[in-house]
């Protein structure tokens, strides 16, 4: 098992090759892993990455509710 330090997060890679999953800031760190494991990446998945890590350098939409489930909503407990 192999150590990489990336922006003072200290992630843990295997002594062998790999595919690498990567979902919001885990998408920008797995960058970094391919990076520096580029040899033993076999593929990987982003599943909505940051790309741009500092917030008032990017855009991204306003949040929308595309579709409300009202019956489903109702069945869910106050807390």
């Amino acid at each position: 098992m192999k150590l990489l330090i990336s922006k003072s997060k200290i992630v843990k890679v295997p002594d062998q090759e790999y595919i690498i999953v990567g979902e919001s800031y885990g998408g920008y760190i797995a960058r970094c892993v391919i990076q520096n494991q580029v040899e033993r990446v076999l593929g990987a998945a982003f599943k909505c990455p940051v790309i741009i890590p500092i917030r008032e350098n990017r855009t991204v939409e306003k949040h929308k509710v595309l579709k409300n489930d009202e019956k489903f909503v109702e069945k869910l407990s106050k807390e």
